[in-house]
């Protein structure tokens, strides 16, 4: 019997551009990012059509696709001497795109690079607990993939 490998939640690793480093020292680890997540989404138009040989049946939804999409979520301890909050934060203000990298990081995963816009970012701290933030991130363009060697 053969097992599946299962992708350790810490080999799921987000990486925000300082955007001024050339090549791929340009991305700096988010570590204080405990919860991530890659959505990649096909956005459709859709009618519902009748039976040409048998218009009594119930019509069927007929799809085409118009689009893509893709978006990042992330929350985690909000360290504000941490650089790569520092980026997030100032493309937020200046209302521009950040460069991100997620990476499954094994031999024979996907890294996935792109540009996003900062949708929204919180951050909440309950009494005394750790104080935390999370941060919505909406994917323009497309997505580059490529396989982890």
């Amino acid at each position: 019997m053969a097992l599946p490998v299962i992708l350790q939640g810490t080999k799921f690793r987000v990486y925000i551009s300082d955007g001024v480093t050339a090549g791929d020292a340009r991305f700096k680890f988010f570590c204080t990012s405990t919860n991530k997540t890659l959505q990649e989404q096909t956005n459709f138009e859709e009618v519902y059509l009748s039976d040409c040989l048998d218009p009594d049946q119930i019509p069927a939804r007929s799809s085409r696709p118009t689009g893509t999409s893709w978006s990042v979520q992330l929350d985690g301890i909000l360290d504000p001497n941490q650089p790569v909050f520092g980026y997030v934060a100032a493309a937020y203000r200046a209302r521009t795109t950040v460069e991100i990298k997620v990476v499954e990081d094994v031999v024979g995963g996907s890294s996935y690079t792109g540009f996003v816009w900062v949708e929204s970012m919180q951050r909440a701290a309950a009494g005394a607990g750790n104080t935390t933030c999370a941060l919505s991130l909406r994917g323009e363009g497309t997505l580059t993939y490529a396989t982890v060697a």
